[in-house]
């Protein structure tokens, strides 16, 4: 629905009300929060204790005290292992060496100081075991190990979410049809680095994320199934992505997966028409690299400037087994063999000699325009009688391996710059180019060798854009702008211009073109997202304000009817007089459907013609080949 400008004004001022009384207003936060307490060795607090958290990665200080309680809160960390320093007058410097923190986590850790003697200092070098306990909100973090040393055939992380509890999968088709504790798909909430990408024009899909992940390009991803915290955002269901990011140390990898069809197994019907296994073959070749930027004696961004990026190239020619239905040669000629249902072998008739042209005086003729057409497609070699409707001498099938390819190329950039010690930027860019011809899936696909199909083919693109800012020691913020686009198009390569600009249906047979629900399609839903997150440390309260703007655009465009669609067949007003009493012998009434249905395409007799009309605007009318538009706008405000 879409709201005006004044509704949108309204809640942004309720925002900001909330803010100033201290609500916490739905906004995903991403970075996590490190908390701690300062003891000594009684396990008596101590106040007034100096803490340094060092992110490992690229350097970044953040600084904070303990407070009367011994206790300190940093905020607004990125994912990633910290060193946590804490000094304080009369003790020994205690450092814990490694402590992993989430997306979106809040971890927590106890410093023992020791009195001090001269050279002391207390190092933890074990990496600090990270037990939530400061909210009840259930959340399975992924991080980066984990992603890449599981097994994954697909490459895509989220498909570990079919481990998680909470999360179920009724079928087989994949990731995409899973559920949070059986809520529907558009309870969740995905989004990545920040920015929505669900599929928001089918949100059927809990999991589908139109950014296309890869395990070389996240970082971390949490789901969190329950007890959703109002800074968790949009949703019953959290699912948060984190590009990988660059650090002070240069990683580079080189990669090739390949799956084949060396070890598979041909379908029962493929062996029984003598057709080949189906081929397959999958490669996946690609690099990543990242690291500080640094140009010998011109620039050291050790520290400072730190880089991501990956390409990956998927390919997969591919064949699919199929099965059609075709005329037989002497059907085709008007020539129709059926066994009479008072005994004895097969007779053929003639079925140019026993119908009817409608009401007119009109001998029939095959119509050389609709048999050429169709002879053009429909093949009259290599035809068994196994995985169809085939009776044998008039229809059978038609077995072939379906060619097709899958073309994916993957992109993505990620940019952290750390403007002083208070300020950094981000920069990220994913963009997913998808070609596969035919549209499988679905079923945008030749009906025959020689037809032209379609196919699917989209691009991905996902920006975000982040400042953080550090405001002395118990301040934070962070602002985050960013936008997903994934215009997809379902082409059709016009086999219906091969016939004068009609679609064809021939029943009884496949017919030579594609269906109509399968005319030219497209969509695309574009999110703007504007984010902004504050906390506050304040005394023994930590407080979080925050506020989210989300505008999601739906166009779409549908060729439904308007391509005419020539139905051949027969109805009341134009009869073709194939009855039971023209054949000898009586004929049972399957073969007489079939008989009627071979007449009226031989014939190219017309049942009926359908086509339809849209408009371009309100005054323009209906008008011929327009296809059929719709632009629906929706704003999110907080608050929701």
């Amino acid at each position: 629905m879409t709201q005006s400008p004044t509704v949108v004004r309204a809640g942004l001022l309720v925002c900001l009300f909330a803010a100033s009384l201290g609500i916490i207003s739905h906004a995903q936060v991403l970075t996590g929060t490190l908390t701690g307490l300062v003891v000594d060795q009684t396990e008596a607090v101590i106040p007034g204790a100096s803490v340094t958290v060092t992110d490992v990665s690229t350097g970044r200080e953040y600084r904070t005290t303990s407070d009367s309680a011994g206790a300190f809160t940093v905020t607004n960390l990125p994912n990633g292992v910290y060193r946590v320093m804490v000094e304080a007058k009369g003790f020994a410097k205690a450092t814990i060496e490694r402590v992993q923190l989430g997306v979106s986590q809040i971890a927590k850790v106890t410093a023992r100081l020791e009195v001090a003697r001269l050279g002391t200092e207390v190092v933890v070098t074990a990496e600090q075991a990270v037990v939530q306990t400061e909210t009840a909100e259930l959340k399975n973090v992924i991080d980066r190990a984990q992603i890449i040393n599981l097994p994954l055939p697909t490459r895509n992380p989220l498909d570990l979410v079919r481990t998680m509890p909470g999360i179920a999968t009724p079928t087989s088709s994949g990731i995409a049809d899973s559920f949070v504790h059986g809520l529907r798909g558009n309870s969740t909430n995905i989004t990545q680095d920040g920015i929505n990408v669900a599929d928001n024009f089918v949100k059927t899909s809990a999991f589908f994320a139109l950014s296309a992940p890869t395990v070389d390009t996240v970082g971390e991803f949490n789901v969190s199934v329950g007890g959703i915290g109002a800074d968790a955002g949009f949703g019953a269901a959290q699912v948060s992505i984190r590009t990988h990011r660059g650090s002070n140390e240069f990683h580079s990898s080189l990669f090739w997966f390949q799956r084949n069809d060396n070890l598979n197994a041909n379908t029962w019907f493929n062996n029984a028409a003598t057709v080949p296994r189906p081929y397959q073959l999958q490669n996946r070749i690609g690099a990543s690299a990242g690291g500080p930027v640094y140009i010998p004696k011109v620039y050291d961004g050790r520290n400072r400037t730190f880089v991501f990026g990956t390409y990956e190239a998927y390919r997969e020619p591919l064949s699919r087994s199929r099965t059609r239905t075709v005329l037989t040669p002497d059907a085709r000629k008007g020539l129709f063999t059926y066994v009479p249902t008072s005994g004895g072998p097969a007779r053929q008739v003639d079925l140019l000699s026993l119908g009817t042209l409608g009401t007119s005086a009109a001998r029939p003729v095959i119509n050389t325009d609709v048999m050429n057409f169709y002879s053009a497609m429909a093949p009259t070699e290599g035809l068994s009688d196994t995985g169809c409707a085939s009776d044998t001498y008039n229809i059978r099938c038609f077995v072939f391996n379906l060619p097709g390819k899958n073309v994916v190329d993957r992109y993505t950039l990620r940019v952290d710059q750390q403007l002083t010690n208070d300020h950094a930027i981000e920069f990220v860019f994913n963009q997913s180019d998808f070609d596969s011809t035919p549209d499988l899936l679905n079923g945008i696909e030749p009906m025959f060798p020689k037809s032209k199909g379609g196919n699917q083919a989209s691009r991905r693109q996902v920006a975000t854009w982040a400042w953080q800012s550090v405001f002395g020691p118990s301040k934070t913020n962070e602002l985050r702008f960013g936008f997903t686009r994934a215009p997809v198009g379902f082409n059709l390569f016009e086999d219906y211009k091969d016939t004068g600009g009609y679609q064809l249906t021939v029943g009884t047979v496949t017919d030579p073109t594609m269906t109509q629900a399968n005319m030219p399609q497209g969509r695309n839903t574009p999110v703007r997202q504007l984010i902004d997150n504050f906390a506050w440390v304040r005394g023994g309260h930590s407080l979080r304000f925050g506020g989210e703007y989300r505008q999601i655009l739906a166009n779409s465009y549908f060729y439904n009817v308007v391509v005419p669609r020539v139905n051949l067949g027969s109805n009341s007003a134009n009869p073709n007089g194939i009855t039971t009493d023209k054949f000898p012998g009586g004929i049972s009434s399957g073969d007489l459907g079939r008989a009627s249905g071979v007449f009226n395409l031989v014939t190219g007799l017309l049942g009926s013609i359908q086509q339809g009309f849209n408009h371009t605007s309100p005054k323009s009318g209906f008008v011929p080949g327009v296809p059929r538009r719709i632009d629906p706008i929706q704003h999110h405000s907080c608050p929701n």
